[in-house]
């Protein structure tokens, strides 16, 4: 099959808000909504923070920036509330500069004073009043211990009424130094609403926490003191937390190592670059918090594990080794982040240095607009494809707004334990490449990278992302709403049907079975102490329960009626023996045969037969991990949970994906059940012991 993409539409509005376009803001997108913590003081103490407000106000075009909050970070607690000026000196930099930047987009004069307050638009530059009315004081000291009646904040108050707009697009917290100002605002919701109503609260937010800073220093290895561990902990199932740990180390060191460009380019440009400090530390460690939010094109902010300026991130035990967060602290993840922001901070840097010309003079160069078709959008285009398929891809209608000539280079990003071939790409360096998906690429999922370069000053950069996702077959229900039940199972990791179909049996990774009735009553079925169970299935033609151990790799029975008597049935030793990341999943396939699981490092689907163990296997590409599996034999289909990227798959028994749904509202979903009679999906939360009910037509 060949296909060409060249969509019919004009998207005119993302156009007029790209880089360097001139066109008025009145159609086009909405900016991204953005918080700032920053624990900013004099340069001899916190220099980087001066250095990142600097950055961001040079980028005040691509952000509605709704707070600048001032708080504790490691260099200061209490938050001393004299530096504030600091922020305030940043602030009045800007009011000099911004007439200049202005004419990067020929914007001609401010909003309205109330209409400046509402909603802003890509491409408009706020006025420095405007960012004067959003500077604000949050928590004057570090940690956990100090949230509570007594820490109620000009920032933490802020927080609480911008949740409560008439506004559905959510708001990222970029945090440069603690971040308890934030928790304060989620423990003050958390006291004085409904619990449906603190969900809408955390699920408006997202977080990008530079490194952990929510105390001094000298304490920074002291997790559990850090307000940072109770948001992860309590509410890791409905707040988006990105945790990173590789890219501002990169943003600190890359810009010491080139400091002399800064020096020649930042500093002294405009009054912006006039209070641009020399380094202490590093260079801009926080201004990562804020370019992957930034609309670039190059990836989308909430799917973390797409490389952007500010690096990838993926959904893993985080440092302090008891919750889990968005992050990058260790093998593989940290060596691709790392790769990626060494691959993209040239552009990075000269990008900011093309803006701080603009700030001193009033002219200089633009970005490139991408256009594939005549689609001039900046979320990531995604497609549908088939095993074989031929895809032409024509950005040629791509063009520079100073009329500067334009280089191509198209390239697809690698992930995590990808073993499998990327797509054949030809005509890498043109306007016009073919890709042709790999036969036998059923499942998996491409990303692929249009980058185009200007031939002006700085050589500025722009991007659009395409993610293919290859399928085989048609069936696709649509998903519906979601509700759950609270069982009391400790840490859900497995789910199926009761033998007596009065509720469900879930696996627990602590000590066995648990029976949930339909109201989350739950009671032990079989336990064991340390038992790491991480599946269970049942034989609905015999009553048989059948489940899993993690380290031991075993798969065992409980035969029916009784379930009191555990059955080795054998030893999966080739493959994540001794480890934790082994058998994670099980499922009855019929004819006396399992499907289990392997998690990763290799995410392996094995078929297992009762009597003679493994009889065979295939290693799917599409997912990052195998949480848990489920057959369904009424449409011999095979439903699979990923909690590393909080996605729900379709997929052939062989392996090979059908359809993926998203699921943002579970954290760490390691239990999966398809139930015709209710119509829905369950799936288990192995954070929170929630069963969620996902509703399917058609299911």
């Amino acid at each position: 099959m060949n296909r060409l993409l060249y969509p019919i539409f004009l998207c005119a509005a993302a156009l007029s808000c790209l880089p360097g376009c001139c066109r008025a803001q009145e159609n086009a997108p909405l900016k991204p909504r953005i918080v700032v913590l920053t624990d900013i003081g004099p340069a001899e103490v916190e220099p980087d923070d001066n250095e990142s407000a600097v950055r961001l106000l040079a980028y005040a075009d691509r952000f509605e920036i709704e707070a600048l909050i001032t708080t504790i970070g490691w260099n200061c607690d209490p938050y001393p509330p004299e530096w504030k000026v600091y922020l305030d000196r940043v602030i009045d930099a800007y009011g000099e500069d911004v007439p200049n930047l202005m004419k990067r987009s020929a914007q001609k004069d401010f909003l309205p004073e109330a209409e400046e307050q509402g909603t802003q638009r890509l491409g408009y530059w706020p006025s420095a009043d405007y960012l004067r009315s959003r500077a604000v004081y949050g928590s004057p000291r570090a940690g956990i211990g100090v949230i509570g009646p007594d820490n109620d904040t000009a920032g933490s108050e802020l927080i609480i009424r911008l949740a409560d707009e008439p506004d559905a697009r959510p708001i990222w917290v970029c945090v440069w130094g603690g971040g308890n100002t934030f928790a304060q605002a989620v423990w003050k919701v958390q006291q004085t609403r409904s619990p449906e109503e603190l969900d809408r609260f955390l699920q408006k937010f997202r977080l990008y926490t530079i490194t952990d800073q929510d105390m001094v220093y000298g304490m920074r290895m002291d997790r559990a003191y850090s307000s940072h561990q109770w948001l992860r902990r309590e509410f890791c199932d409905r707040l988006m937390l990105v945790w990173d740990e590789s890219a501002w180390l990169n943003q600190n060191a890359l810009g010491k190592a080139g400091w002399e460009d800064y020096a020649a380019q930042i500093q002294g440009h405009g009054a912006l670059g006039g209070v641009y400090p020399h380094f202490l530390w590093g260079v801009e460690g926080d201004t990562p918090s804020f370019l992957h939010v930034m609309p670039s094109g190059l990836n989308d902010p909430d799917d973390p594990t797409q490389a952007g300026w500010g690096g990838m991130h993926f959904l893993s035990r985080s440092p302090d080794m008891r919750t889990r967060a968005w992050t990058n602290w260790r093998s593989p993840y940290k060596e691709l982040s790392d790769r990626y922001e060494k691959q993209f901070y040239p552009d990075e840097f000269r990008d900011f240095a093309a803006r701080m010309q603009w700030a001193a003079e009033g002219a200089g160069n633009r970005n490139p607009v991408v256009l594939l078709g005549r689609d001039a959008g900046l979320a990531p285009l995604t497609m549908t494809v088939q095993p074989g398929e031929t895809v032409k891809l024509d950005a040629s209608r791509s063009y520079d707004p100073d009329g500067d000539g334009l280089r191509f280079s198209w390239w697809f990003q690698d992930f995590p334990y990808q073993e499998w071939a990327q797509p054949a790409l030809e005509g890498a360096e043109t306007a016009r490449p073919t890709v042709t998906i790999p036969a036998d690429a059923a499942g998996r999922r491409f990303d692929l990278v249009c980058e185009v370069h200007d031939d002006g000053p700085f050589t500025l950069p722009a991007y659009r992302r395409i993610v293919f996702n290859v399928v085989a077959g048609s069936y696709r229900p649509k998903m519906l709403g979601v509700s759950y039940i609270q069982s009391s199972c400790p840490e859900v990791s497995g789910l199926c049907a009761a033998p007596a179909g009065d509720g469900l049996l879930a696996a627990s990774d602590e000590n066995g079975i648990y029976h949930v009735g339909w109201d989350g009553t739950t009671t032990p079925f079989y336990t064991e102490a340390s038992l790491d169970c991480e599946g269970v299935t049942l034989d609905p033609a015999t009553g048989d329960v059948y489940y899993i151990v993690e380290r031991k790799q075993e798969v065992r029975r409980l035969a029916a009626p009784d379930h009191d008597k555990s059955e080795l049935l054998g030893v999966i030793r080739d493959v994540g023996f001794g480890t934790n990341d082994g058998l994670e999943g099980i499922t009855w396939l019929g004819d006396g045969t399992l499907l289990v699981g392997n998690q990763w490092k290799p995410v392996r689907l094995m078929r297992f037969g009762v009597k003679d163990g493994v009889r065979g296997y295939t290693e799917p590409g599409f997912t990052s991990e195998i949480a848990d599996l489920c057959y369904d034999p009424v449409r011999d289909v095979l439903w699979m949970a990923d909690s590393e990227r909080r996605v729900l798959h379709l997929c052939t028994p062989e392996g090979a994906l059908l359809a993926s749904w998203p699921m943002p509202f579970i954290d760490n979903g390691e239990g999966v059940y398809v139930d015709h009679a209710h119509g829905c999906i369950w799936v288990g939360d192995d954070t929170t012991s929630r069963i969620y009910r996902i509703d399917f037509e058609g299911l």
